[in-house]
This record gives C-alpha cells, sequence and structure tokens, in this order.
C-alpha cells in the first residue's frame, strides 16, 4: 500500500478478467452448499422432523435456479461495474492531477497535462444523460432472440436507459435502412449492431453512437434497403420456411461509453444517443438475411478522414481544443450569414418602401 504508478494501475484495471473466476466460485459455492445440506439430511435424516427435512429438501432446486441466474446476472453486473469503473477512473485521475499541479517537480508537467485533458473534455464534450440501461429494464418478448440469455446478456448495457428497447420485426418486402460501420482490417457484416441510416462522418459515427477505438477503426459498410421477399430468398437458394415473418431485432437509444479499453483509447466521453438495432442472425428467423447479405449485399467505403481519436493525452487536449475551436467557427459563420441575410432583408425592405411612396 502507498507505493507505485495508480494511474496505471487503475487504467489496467477491469472487473470482466474475473467474470470466468467469479463464476466458477460461485458454482462451487453452491455446490458446496447443497453438498452439505445433503450430508446433513443424511446424518441426521432420522431425528428430524418430517417439515424440517422438506424445508431443506425444497431449497435444493432454488439453489439450481441460482446457478442458472448466475451465468445471467453476474456478466450484466460485470459490465455494469466496468462502465462505473471508468467514471471512477475519470474522476480520480482528474484529483489526482490537480493535487500533483501543486505538488510540483518532475510529476507536474504529465499530471497537468491529464488535468487538461479531464477539464476541457468535460467542456467540449459533456454527458447526454445516455447512461446504460440495467437487466431489470429488458422485458423480454416471445418469439425474440432473448437477450436476457448469459451469451447476449452484457448487450442490454449498450442500450440508454432513457429510451425503452424495443422488439421490431421487419416483414418480407419492407423498406429499411439498415447500415453498420465496419473495420477494414477485420470486417464482421453480420455482426450484433447496426443502426437506421448511415452516420453523416466519422466524427458522428464515433461520438453518437459511442463506438470504442478498440472496436472500430471503420473504413468500409454495408447497408439493406430492403428485406428480400420469400419469392426471392427461394431464388437464391436460400432455405425459408413458408410462414416467416421476417428479421427480428430489438431497437434503443445507445448508451455512453468512455473511450478507454484494454489500455487502448482516448479516454475520452463517447456520449451516445444515436438509435441502436440489434441483430442476432444466430435466430432462426434471422438466418435467412444472414445468407442473403453473404449473396447479394456490396461492402462499400465510408471515405471518413475523422473517425480516429488520438490516444496520446497531448494530442487529445490538441484535439478536444481544435474541435471547440472549429464549432466556436461554424456558429460565427451562421450568425454572420444570418445577419447578412437580414441586412439584404432590410435593404430589400427599405427600397420597396421608398418605391411604394
Amino acid at each position: 500500500m502507498g507505493y507505485g504508478d495508480p494511474i496505471k494501475f487503475i487504467n489496467a484495471l477491469k472487473f470482466s478478467k474475473y467474470q470466468a473466476k467469479i463464476l466458477s466460485e460461485f458454482k462451487n459455492f453452491i455446490a458446496r452448499l447443497k453438498s452439505s445440506i445433503q450430508f446433513f439430511l443424511s446424518k441426521t435424516g432420522v431425528v428430524l422432523p418430517k417439515h424440517v427435512q422438506q424445508q431443506l429438501n425444497s431449497f435444493l432446486p432454488e439453489l439450481d435456479k441460482l446457478v442458472k441466474l448466475a451465468d445471467k446476472m453476474i456478466p450484466s453486473a460485470i459490465k455494469e461495474l466496468d462502465s462505473a469503473l471508468n467514471k471512477v477512473r475519470s474522476e480520480m485521475i482528474n484529483q489526482m492531477n490537480k493535487a500533483g499541479a501543486k505538488i510540483g517537480g518532475g510529476e507536474t508537467k504529465v499530471l497537468t497535462t491529464e488535468a487538461r485533458l479531464a477539464s476541457t473534455a468535460r467542456k467540449t464534450i459533456p454527458s447526454k444523460g445516455h447512461k446504460p440501461t440495467p437487466l431489470s429494464h429488458y422485458k423480454h418478448k416471445k418469439g425474440w432472440p432473448d437477450l436476457s440469455n448469459s451469451k447476449l446478456s452484457w448487450i442490454i448495457s449498450t442500450f440508454s436507459i432513457q429510451r425503452r428497447i424495443t422488439p421490431k420485426i421487419y416483414g418480407p418486402g419492407t423498406r429499411v435502412n439498415l447500415s453498420r460501420v465496419l473495420d477494414k482490417e477485420r470486417p464482421t457484416t453480420k455482426g450484433l449492431f447496426w443502426g437506421n441510416k448511415l452516420p453523416k462522418n466519422g466524427t458522428e459515427w464515433r461520438f453518437d453512437c459511442a463506438v470504442l477505438s478498440n472496436w472500430s477503426d471503420n473504413g468500409i459498410y454495408v447497408q439493406l434497403t430492403r428485406i428480400p421477399t420469400i419469392a426471392e430468398l427461394k431464388k437464391l437458394g436460400i432455405k425459408v420456411s413458408e410462414n416467416w415473418k421476417g428479421l427480428k431485432v430489438w431497437e434503443g437509444g445507445i448508451a455512453e461509453q468512455m473511450d478507454f479499453e484494454k489500455g487502448v483509447g482516448s479516454k475520452l466521453l463517447l456520449p451516445g444517443g444515436d438509435t441502436q438495432i440489434v441483430i442476432d442472425f444466430n435466430h432462426p428467423d434471422n438466418i435467412p438475411i444472414a445468407e442473403y447479405i453473404d449473396k447479394v449485399i456490396k461492402i462499400q467505403n465510408t471515405n471518413w478522414k475523422d473517425a480516429i481519436l488520438p490516444k496520446d493525452t497531448t494530442e487529445t487536449v490538441e484535439y478536444l481544443l481544435n474541435r471547440e475551436a472549429s464549432k466556436k467557427t461554424v456558429q460565427q459563420g451562421q450568425i454572420l450569414r444570418a445577419t447578412s441575410s437580414t441586412s439584404r432583408a432590410n435593404s430589400r425592405e427599405s427600397s420597396s418602401n421608398k418605391a411604394d411612396r
């Protein structure tokens, strides 16, 4: 205690690294508890009242239910812990930097640079309140991909708490505008996360869609503009049932994230808020569309030059300052154009009034 590099430690800390261990230990604990109850019953069953035996026996299936619940609840809870850790990490760095600036010596330059980052980031990229949705807010709909199962439950916290997670179906022949931006070096055309429009530029995609630097550098995208009919799918050799109703998805807002994962990222807040559409292509109703994408949909270039965030602290501060200056320039330009337009309108009105007279 009291020595080492706390910033390095907190940056490296990630609860999800311990998820498998926590799950394993929890299940071992439940197994030991069950064994203890069974052993106790085998040794004392003769002398125990019948109602006590029944009560103890009734605990056993309930403990089995706990094990199944753990597969859903523990990954979701750990995801929320990591999200909270990002906030703690940001505040810790901010507070230590303020203290470091007063200490002087060799640390001052580094710490005050980090303080500038925290201060400038708060001014230029404020939170919009799109906090992660807890698992308890998810309401499953029969027939749709189950986001509460152990493999998909982490997805729930990627949705914003400000909007409901809604089940939707896009029927055969329906016009849609589903887009997915991909990393050029590692494209996954049938991933989980899609949008209801293609972002205007890389900045909008990175910040409004809250895409971590460690997840994707963009470069290409795919777009689905129409759900094929059953006849069209069959013509392509894709197996589909006669009563197929269409693509089943979950839609909601995107939760904010701190751009820092596995030691990679700008440490900036990505405020989110755009629309997110989650498509599980392993679901039986969605498999035909997965095959359709493979056969028909073409990959296109984004041509975005503004999607990559700086990873060095000093460069990030400069990026934020330039971003703020750019916003002010645009705003001033809008004011000047508005003033100019008003002046021209007043001039025309004055001339018109003179002519009327």
